[in-house]
């Protein structure tokens, strides 16, 4: 009997020390103090930075981690666009509650911004096809039949221009008749 009370006391004494600890807290901007959804709240081992489990903030921004062991650990909070937070956090207690947490947005500087581009070479209207001249490089003394020759699916038979095969009926520039064939 007395080995029966001692073995039992000594089961309920390492349930009650393996038992699962977790952390729970709420994440908010620090601003505007709204509760940020879909936050990713990681705990790490602070040696080796391993993932020991992780968590998604829900809608109001609350979070919590369960089935931690005792121990010391690092804390991160990360959200795009925000200064990831780290805190070292020790565990001993069934619940750490590590309370509201505000993150701040970040800021990044660039030092130059090159944006660049392709003229378009033209459009089509209806049944009308117009080219941008400006997308076609000639010379400077070029005629208007080199930029023609120079536009894609235009060609020059038999002194007469063509698109795809037909006969061009009419050029027009900025709107206005040029020539006709």
């Amino acid at each position: 009997m007395k080995y029966a009370l001692i073995f039992s006391f000594l089961f309920i004494l390492s349930f009650t020390a393996v038992q699962a600890q977790s952390i729970r807290g709420q994440v908010q901007e620090k601003k505007e103090g709204f509760g940020f959804p879909g936050a990713t709240v990681i705990v790490l081992v602070p040696k080796d930075s391993t993932v020991v489990s992780g968590s998604v903030s829900d809608q109001d921004g609350r979070f919590e981690i369960g089935q931690l062991n005792a121990g010391d650990y690092l804390f991160e909070v990360r959200y795009i666009g925000y200064q990831t937070i780290s805190i070292p956090i020790t565990i001993e207690n069934r619940l750490v509650d590590l309370g509201i947490i505000l993150l701040e947005e970040t800021q990044t500087n660039l030092d130059e911004v090159v944006i660049s581009g392709r003229r378009s070479l033209g459009s089509q209207k209806g049944d009308t096809t117009q080219f941008n001249a400006d997308a076609f490089r000639t010379m400077k003394d070029a005629s208007a039949q080199n930029l023609v020759e120079k536009m894609p699916s235009i060609s020059m038979v038999d002194g007469v221009l063509q698109a795809q095969g037909e006969n061009i009926v009419q050029i027009l520039v900025d709107g206005k008749p040029f020539f006709w064939n």
